[in-house]
């Protein structure tokens, strides 16, 4: 059987992408960091925690120059340990990881508690420091990673089939045939059988070539 331009990039796909029981294959990786495999909802608790962090340390250090005492407390209690992890998202998490998160938010509160109008610039960035090496530290030992187990098994087998069924009834050159390759190449990238993108974008994004005679 003669395999299409089409056809083959989604061959290609399915390799690169999932293992013989339609889960996505381990990327191979350098980064020889513990991987941290959280569902996606739990992978943004944690960004959005770590990115408040960031702002605050943001705000610190362009108030410290004026010294803004105000700005720079609230802006350290604003990261403090009453913004920590939820118990559902610690649940998820390993105890070093945790010890490392409660350390850097209780550091910030002390920072905000020991604030005062005779605060040196050099005492702020001293507690500065200590709070970025916990960050660092943990940064250099965790990673995030993708929970494959929050992912949806695509059933890569049966949508070749369907494809070879629907091939039987329409001509390759066919709309209908197009539009089911295209169907088939949602699955493949995003796991479910949503509908093309209107016109000529999804055939473009997905590496098809655009159809004739609209």
């Amino acid at each position: 059987m003669t395999i299409r331009p089409s056809e083959a990039f989604l061959t290609t796909l399915l390799a690169l992408g999932f293992g013989c029981k339609g889960r996505p294959a381990q990327v191979l990786t350098s980064d020889t960091r513990q991987p941290l495999a959280l569902p996606p909802e739990a992978q943004d608790a944690v960004r959005a925690e770590m990115n408040g962090m960031l702002t605050s340390l943001n705000r610190i250090l362009v108030a410290l120059p004026q010294r803004d005492t105000a700005t720079i407390r609230q802006a350290a209690a604003a990261s403090g340990l009453a913004t920590a992890a939820d118990p559902t998202l610690e649940k998820l998490l390993p105890e070093q990881f945790l010890a490392w998160g409660t350390q850097t938010h209780q550091k910030f509160d002390e920072l905000a508690a020991s604030l005062t109008s005779t605060s040196t610039p050099d005492s702020v960035l001293a507690r500065l420091g200590a709070i970025t090496q916990i960050c660092v530290t943990c940064h250099a030992t965790y990673r995030l990673a993708v929970d494959d187990h929050s992912r949806p098994t695509v059933p890569v087998a049966s949508t070749f089939a369907s494809l070879r069924r629907f091939r039987s009834d329409c001509h390759p050159a066919s709309s209908s045939y197009r539009l089911q390759l295209t169907r088939l190449a949602h699955r493949v990238v995003w796991g479910r059988d949503t509908p093309p993108c209107p016109g000529r974008l999804a055939e473009t994004r997905l590496g098809l070539e655009p159809l004739q005679g609209r």
